[in-house]
């Protein structure tokens, strides 16, 4: 077990300050009070719904901080507290939401408490602080405030401070200096009320000769008209979270303060303003904050897609709220799961949001039972269905766990009747049958699952050719084992309203510059309603509150919206990968994409992630970064606030990560240069070209394909193509796009003058058409170079450089055509070599024995 102040490296790797020591009286009376147990908190602010981030957070307090710090379990204690200081903005509704959250994860609190219960402790510390010279009541206003604060800004940046008798007087408060009496009346004027909102606020006396605007005289109580939801109208003035929460942590004796890493900046001021209260000092530890693919996490953002009425609520199932979530059908185990599998870092990363599906699916896979259901159903007649030799054979037990027959005793099983006429899901239908459809077309057989082999005879379109009706034979041997295995209800299954989900969002991460966010929200695909879904009546009956998996189509569960006479069910996750897909059913289009275009989608995305230079990736985030330095590492904030080194260090490393992906791209491209002699006499062209990846020559080939010689060496790929290095290496254009470019070419040692176009297209105007055709890049001009007699050409003959950029991946017709040439000298020499060799066998056989 850890004690406070202790820095565990294998645990929580708490970075200690001076300010943050504890006195041995205050850790004798920490022990005191905590009887020697550890603990943590989970402190959200109700002014909106827990979101899966929230999760994390829980995890981490009631759970994973111990593990980490190897506390037993009896010596573990979690304070649920609201951090409720904000009345504005929070609500009853917020505080019973939240309490639900926490209670249906699972999780139990050593106590709950609320930052509201130690407003007359906050206020005694603030007299405290005003006494001590540490606090003074300010009158500027908000704008004021963050002129001055401008002003610090750009004195830090330009000449720097050692204390605050360094920084000029436009940079403070002019009300700074006032004397502690009249601090202490004004603060009395505050709570009685006799200023109006914005007309008076008690700051803190920090230090503006701190590099850290965090320690610049942060406000600690605003007035506030607001009755609050928790103690009423009682107060109207209110503490800040940067004054509230510190003080509380060490009343409550919080032995870790566990906070996500923006806050790591205000680790400063937290000890500060504990040392300067003479206050017990919790350890503080920072993590990454909970970033998903095709999810918004922000309370701010969420809460304007429920006002916008974009989504039905809180607890849409397409939200990323714990409401939400639950709604769609996840439980408390695949939430808890998904936040163990993802862990505590405190390197900012963005999770694939398959990652959740997948957890559900590993879960609800064992736990599910299976029943049979179509979403968009097609009614299918058995024409032979009076031949059946056994009409016993017609009610089929169907095993509830087919992934584990032997659950309850082997009696887990449900009855379906066959009847004449069932149905299909549409999208196992089709008129033309195709190799890789295994469902019902004209004369094609397949398997309706637990029954017989079926043979599709006819079907019946209307006139816009949509199929309704499917009309053939069953096949009541049951010899026959066709490919297709398809789900299928009775006749008397009843009707459900099926909703099937996939992402909110059109991109996995909304751009960070972007503030029109709303038009990336996709509410017209992101949910699929099917009111005509049927599924077979024994499980309609049995499976009120259940979630069960409807075969080959995914996870579902009952929604709240369902009634007597209509069941409503969510889709939880599908079968397989691919957001919203429906597998095995019904195939959503629009937003609801295939697997496939699932992966090439993210497959370009991590392309273009991999052609982002390292030393423009922060210089593509001016919302959050102004200056930086020769490598592009950025050196100050966008409002011009100085880079502390620790956050420099972690972007460093994501740049030296950024790094390795860029050269893993550029280590694949292609180069492709191609060169074509054109003989200024006759205008004949020919032509050449020089293959090679990035650091490798190039070799020639001539027009015949063949290798004649080994060229320049690509040493680097950049755009757009301006510098040559030396005459043996070549630097060429970044890959993209299939395009054309002239390239700068240097001699090799057999080549001994070249010409500039410039100087000889005046005369020759086929050659200035010529450049015209295929130059596509104004930045470099083509050069054509004059051949000698020593390499076998005339003075007449000049040449012209190209590139054509290509990924390594891209489709090159020429390299397929000579590889395809190549294999075909390959066998005819093969064939050749064998028929002489076939020859020589039976001119040997036909030896007599005697000259053998």
């Amino acid at each position: 077990m850890a004690s406070s102040n202790t820095i565990l490296v294998s645990g929580l790797d708490a970075r200690e300050m001076a300010l943050a020591k504890n006195t041995p009286e205050q850790l004798i009376e920490h022990q005191r009070v905590t009887q020697g147990k550890v603990r943590t908190r989970f402190p959200p602010e109700p002014n909106g719904y827990l979101h899966v981030g929230h999760a994390k957070s829980m995890n981490m307090n009631f759970f994973e901080a111990f593990e980490k710090l190897q506390v037993p379990l009896d010596k573990r204690e979690t304070y649920f507290r609201y951090d409720d200081t904000n009345p504005e903005a929070e609500s009853n509704e917020y505080i019973d939401a939240i309490a639900t959250n926490v209670q249906w994860l699972g999780y139990t609190p050593a106590k709950v408490t609320y930052s509201s219960q130690y407003f007359e402790e906050l206020y005694e510390l603030a007299l405290k602080l005003i006494r001590k010279g540490k606090a003074y009541v300010c009158h500027q206003t908000k704008g004021e405030i963050e002129a001055s604060r401008l002003v610090l800004q750009q004195f830090h940046a330009t000449s720097g401070a050692k204390s605050d008798k360094d920084v000029s007087g436009t940079a403070k408060s002019p009300f700074r200096s006032r004397s502690i009496a009249e601090n202490l009346a004004e603060f009395e004027k505050m709570r009685l009320g006799l200023y109006g909102e914005g007309e008076a606020c008690l700051r803190m006396k920090m230090d503006l000769g701190s590099p850290n605007p965090n320690m610049w005289d942060h406000v600690a109580y605003r007035i506030r008209f607001v009755p609050h939801p928790h103690i009423g109208d009682k107060w109207c003035i209110y503490p800040t979270y940067d004054y509230t929460h510190c003080i509380v942590d060490a009343l409550e004796h919080i032995d870790y303060s566990i906070c996500t890493l923006e806050f790591e900046t205000r680790r400063e001021s937290y000890y500060w303003l504990l040392h300067e209260l003479d206050l017990f000092k919790p350890n503080v530890y920072e993590f990454a904050r909970l970033s998903m693919t095709y999810t918004v996490l922000s309370k701010r953002k969420l809460l304007k897609l429920v006002m916008s009425k974009i989504v039905r609520g809180w607890d849409d199932p397409r939200m990323g709220t714990l409401n939400g979530l639950r709604r769609r059908g996840f439980t408390p185990e695949i939430i808890k799961q998904f936040c163990k599998e993802i862990g505590v870092t405190r390197v900012q990363s963005t999770i694939q949001i398959e990652r959740l599906y997948s957890v559900a699916r590993n879960i609800l896979g064992e736990s599910s039972k299976r029943v049979m259901a179509v979403l968009d159903p097609v009614e299918l007649v058995i024409e032979n269905f009076s031949d059946v030799p056994d009409k016993s054979a017609l009610s089929l037990l169907v095993p509830d766990y087919p992934q584990d027959v032997n659950r309850d005793g082997g009696k887990a099983y449900h009855q379906v009747r066959l009847t004449q006429k069932i149905f299909l899901d549409r999208t196992d239908v089709r008129t033309e049958d195709l190799k890789d459809f295994f469902g019902v077309a004209p004369n094609k057989q397949v398997r309706l699952k637990y029954a017989f082999p079926f043979t599709c005879t006819k079907l019946e379109t209307d006139d816009s050719g949509r199929v309704t009706k499917v009309l053939g034979q069953m096949d009541w041997t049951n010899s026959a084992k066709p490919k297709g295995v398809l789900s299928w209800v009775p006749a008397n299954s009843p009707k459900v309203e099926v909703r099937v989900y996939s992402h909110l969002f059109t991109v996995p991460e909304l751009p960070n510059d972007v503030k029109d966010w709303e038009s990336f929200v996709d509410s017209k695909n992101s949910e699929r309603v099917y009111g005509s879904a049927r599924m077979d009546p024994e499980s309609y009956a049995k499976n009120v509150d259940s979630i069960v998996q409807f075969e080959r189509i995914g996870y579902f569960v009952p929604d709240q919206d369902s009634t007597t006479d209509n069941k409503v069910f969510n889709q939880i996750v599908a079968l397989r990968d691919g957001g919203g897909e429906v597998t095995g059913g019904a195939a959503i289009s629009g937003a609801n994409a295939s697997r496939k275009d699932a992966q090439m989608q993210q497959l370009a995305l991590k392309m273009e992630k991999m052609k982002l230079s390292p030393i423009d990736m922060f210089k593509k985030q001016p919302e959050l970064y102004g200056q930086f330095d020769a490598e592009g590492l950025p050196t100050h904030n966008a409002v011009g606030e100085e880079l502390t080194k620790n956050q420099r260090k972690k972007l460093k490393k994501e740049q030296d990560k950024q790094k390795k992906l860029h050269d893993a791209y550029l280590a694949n491209v292609k180069a492709i240069a191609v060169f074509m002699t054109i003989n200024l006499s006759t205008g004949r062209r020919l032509r050449f070209k020089m293959v090679a990846a990035h650091g490798h020559h190039m070799k020639r080939h001539d027009t015949r394909g063949n290798v004649t010689s080994k060229g320049l060496k690509v040493v680097q790929v950049t755009d757009p193509v301006t510098t040559v290095y030396n005459e043996r290496t070549l630097l060429v254009a970044k890959p993209e796009e299939e395009e054309v470019y002239p390239l700068p070419w240097f001699r090799s040692p057999d080549w001994t003058r070249h010409v500039p176009l410039a100087t000889r297209n005046s005369t020759r105007p086929h050659l200035e058409d010529e450049r015209k055709r295929i130059s596509v890049c104004p930045a470099t001009l083509p050069c054509c170079y004059n051949s000698t007699a020593s390499d076998g050409g005339s003075e007449s003959d000049m040449e012209l450089g190209y590139l054509i950029r290509r990924p390594v991946n891209a489709h090159d017709e020429e390299n397929e055509t000579d590889s395809f040439k190549q294999c075909i000298q390959f066998l005819v020499g093969l064939i050749v070599l064998m028929a002489m060799a076939l020859v020589l066998l039976i001119i040997f056989k036909q030896q007599p024995d005697d000259l053998r």
